[in-house]
C-alpha cells in the first residue's frame, strides 16, 4: 500500500481498462508515466522525512 501513494493518475494493474493509459502502451520499459513517478518521489521523500525523526 505504501509503494502506490494514492492520486487520481495512479495506473490500475490491468492498463487496457483505462483509456488514458493508451499514451505509455509506446513505452512498456518504463514502469510508470512521468507524472506518477513525481508523486512517488514526493512520497518517499516524505516518508523519509519521517522516519529520520526517529
Amino acid at each position: 500500500m505504501d509503494s502506490h501513494p494514492p492520486s487520481p493518475t495512479s495506473q490500475p494493474s490491468s492498463p487496457r481498462s483505462d483509456t488514458s493509459s493508451h499514451r505509455y502502451s509506446e513505452v512498456p520499459t518504463e514502469p510508470l508515466p512521468p507524472s506518477e513517478l513525481r508523486v512517488f518521489n514526493e512520497h518517499m521523500t516524505r516518508r523519509k522525512h519521517f522516519l529520520s525523526d526517529f
